[in-house]
């Protein structure tokens, strides 16, 4: 069984991958940069680079998902520069190549078959403008090009992700209690490729 190494399974970071059980093999192939014109804003996606970890973060701080898994994690930025390192997190750039959001992939990361999306953030100022479904539709095209299904994982607590996930087609298929903090449930979503 290989081991992940996710930045969001340990130190106490944003839940990444059920460890062991449903870890698998991590993304090693690189994908080229894709643009979404959303409305009147342009997104780029591409794979992070050496050094983006610090920019990453910046698009989680105002939210709860920081204030519950980041805020007191002083490892949080070393674990995203190894996924980084990895080629398993995408940003979202803006016109002035800006990051304004990001995620983290792990190819094989569910059930050893499956893509797993470890995180998603968009920066506060961003959101609600397209970024994050372009982000998602990112993860979708890698992931459905290996199976025919994706799996996210969402906090309890975190209604507003719960809520567009379910509106990009996402179903829950189960509830995991104190998974990877004590008093936070993450809820198991799947997508089926049509």
């Amino acid at each position: 069984m290989q081991k992940a190494v996710a930045f969001f399974n340990y130190n106490g970071l944003r839940p990444s991958v059920v460890h062991a059980k449903f870890c698998g093999s991590l993304l090693h192939s690189v994908i080229g940069n894709v643009k979404f014109n959303q409305g009147t804003m342009e997104t780029k996606i591409q794979i992070a680079n050496k050094g983006q970890a610090g920019v990453c973060l910046l698009c989680v701080k105002n939210s709860d998902l920081w204030d519950a898994y980041f805020k007191n994690n002083p490892t949080h930025e070393s674990d995203l520069e190894k996924m980084i390192s990895k080629k398993q997190v995408y940003i979202a750039t803006n016109k002035n190549d800006n990051c304004i959001g990001f995620m983290g992939i792990i190819n094989n990361g569910c059930f050893y078959k499956f893509s797993y999306l470890a995180t998603l953030a968009v920066k506060k100022r961003y959101r609600n403008k397209g970024v994050g479904k372009a982000l998602v539709n990112k993860f979708e095209s890698i992931g459905f090009k290996k199976a025919d299904r994706v799996f996210i994982l969402v906090s309890d607590f975190n209604k507003t992700a719960q809520k567009f996930y379910r509106k990009m087609g996402y179903k829950k298929v189960g509830n995991i209690p104190d998974l990877f903090k004590k008093g936070i449930s993450e809820n198991l979503l799947v997508k089926y490729r049509i």
